[in-house]
């Protein structure tokens, strides 16, 4: 009896550590690969036409991950549907893509250090994200406003 209760604990333990796993496999998005030249700054959409707006986002860019250790990857796409997520909240859409591309950095000894930031803008859905890592954890980021982009403010300039 001891050792059936065993084996069904392993079991369980093995189903819940493959469970992501399984959910990111049948997914069904098409997301690009990661950029072979690790590059944070992916204008899918062709939306960031700015030459100066290009040179200030990957200055930031730069010094977030050097002196921070912070890589920060901001991503532009036409919409969702067009990598299979149509049906996708942009949370869970931004999730997927943070977990294919494994934003983060390698630390000494080869480990992923989740402390990476995604910045995904859908142009055509009008709908934006910015997807943690773990490593920030759950504590940073509960109890402070939350906020809400409106695309066609940010395009027209109107924004605050």
């Amino acid at each position: 009896m001891l050792r059936t209760l065993q084996t069904f604990a392993w079991l369980i333990i093995a189903a819940w550590l493959l469970w992501p796993a399984a959910i990111v496999a049948q997914s069904g998005l098409e997301l690009p690969a990661v950029p072979e030249d690790r590059s944070f700054f992916q204008d899918y959409a062709n939306v960031i036409a700015s030459v100066e707006a290009r040179r200030t986002i990957g200055e930031l860019q730069r010094v977030a991950f050097e002196e921070h250790d912070t890589p920060i990857m901001v991503v532009t796409i036409a919409s969702m549907a067009r990598y299979g997520g149509s049906e996708y909240s942009i949370e869970r859409f931004a999730y997927e893509w943070f977990n294919k591309w494994q934003i983060g950095k390698r630390g000494k000894d080869g480990e992923l250090i989740n402390r990476g930031i995604l910045l995904l803008v859908s142009d055509g859905d009008r709908k934006a994200r910015i997807e943690l890592g773990a490593d920030w954890g759950q504590g940073w980021y509960f109890g402070r406003p939350q906020c809400e982009v409106d695309l066609a403010q940010v395009r027209s300039g109107t924004s605050d």
